[in-house]
């Protein structure tokens, strides 16, 4: 009979909360939250805005770059550029008096313009995000008591801090009463496989689910992975800071879990350039030679023959980045690049 009714409640919950749950853009970063004074109200507030803004985009970017090219994005990005990419915000838990700001602040970029910046530099990134899943966040004490909604869960909190519903990996964390009838606590810790299911109704029927169960000693965290993906990490706790702890943790666990979902979601396509050369050779072999040290240079992304004259063939290549970076990978694998001007010429 409470099967019965679980299930009736399931269909119940997709109709309600079909609205309420579904994930955002990808362009837009939430639970920025700033701090700032300044010689008035407006002036705090302004410095809030341009320190939420720089937040943003970093977040953003790590969103969908990975680590080595964030660094190049932001370090070619200046403040007028970036305030370019900004669509807009919107403020809540808006405090003001004085001198001092205090808000949570949503910035949204613009798609386009994000886009544009980010194949000037070559980049590939990701934008395209994976259905939404549920996470369960398990805090398990040094006296081996485990709570995800009944009781304070600071472990919990760490990662609702996060956007997590803007990610590539977009993720729902279950209070008490969205999980209602669905599933008791007790059921989802031992990881019933009735009650995991109903609760991710809560999102879509069938959702999937990764747990991110947290065990605490008196001098240590691990934390346990499973559903989504796997994988164990212990911590040791430092004086006993279980904040800093969990703030790592989540940190590591959420990139994780994003890197491998971007790595193989690349949904950006390189600006290509194009430029016609002379292959100068000798004979057909140095000819075959030529063609298989060009096959070497990940710079060329393809090129054709044109046509044979008596100096040599003509090529068109097509290529990523800078004719400087190039005539660079060209050179280290053997192959000098000279710039004729009306074309190129290429000899080995």
């Amino acid at each position: 009979m409470i099967n019965f009714f679980r299930i009736l409640v399931v269909f119940v919950s997709l109709g309600l909360l079909s609205n309420i749950v579904m994930a955002d853009d990808v362009y837009d970063v939430a639970n920025i939250k700033v701090n700032s004074s300044g010689k008035d109200g407006i002036d705090a507030k302004q410095k809030a805005m341009a320190k939420a803004e720089a937040k943003a985009v970093v977040i953003l970017f790590d969103r969908l770059l990975t680590s080595g090219q964030k660094k190049k994005a932001l370090k070619r990005l200046d403040r007028e550029t970036r305030s370019l990419l900004v669509k807009g915000f919107s403020v809540k838990n808006e405090q003001s008096g004085g001198t001092q700001y205090i808000a949570e602040i949503t910035i949204k970029f613009r798609k386009t313009a994000v886009q544009r910046y980010l194949a000037s530099m070559g980049a590939q990134y990701s934008d395209s995000q994976s259905d939404i899943s549920i996470l369960i966040p398990i805090l398990t004490d040094a006296s081996g008591n485990s709570v995800i909604w009944s009781a304070q869960n600071a472990w919990s909190e760490a990662l609702a801090a996060h956007d997590l519903k803007n990610s590539l990996m977009p993720l729902k964390i279950p209070n008490s009463s969205e999980a209602g009838l669905l599933a008791t606590e007790q059921e989802v810790i031992d990881k019933n496989e009735n009650a995991i299911y109903q609760l991710s109704s809560i999102v879509l029927e069938g959702a999937q689910t990764v747990f991110a169960h947290m065990s605490l000693t008196a001098t240590t965290a691990t934390l346990q992975v499973s559903g989504l993906t796997n994988y164990s990490k212990k911590y040791t706790i430092k004086n006993g800071n279980l904040n800093a702890v969990y703030t790592k943790a989540a940190n590591e666990f959420l990139k994780r879990l994003v890197s491998s979902w971007r790595n193989n979601n690349i949904t950006s396509k390189p600006r290509l350039a194009a430029i016609k050369a002379l292959v100068v050779f000798g004979d057909f072999n140095q000819w075959i030679a030529i063609r298989r040290q060009l096959n070497q240079v990940s710079a060329i992304s393809e090129y054709d023959t044109a046509v044979t004259t008596a100096e040599g063939t003509f090529i068109d290549i097509k290529h990523k980045g800078s004719i400087a970076t190039l005539a660079t990978e060209m050179e280290q694998n053997g192959l000098l690049l000279i710039d004729l001007g009306a074309y190129f010429e290429i000899r080995g």
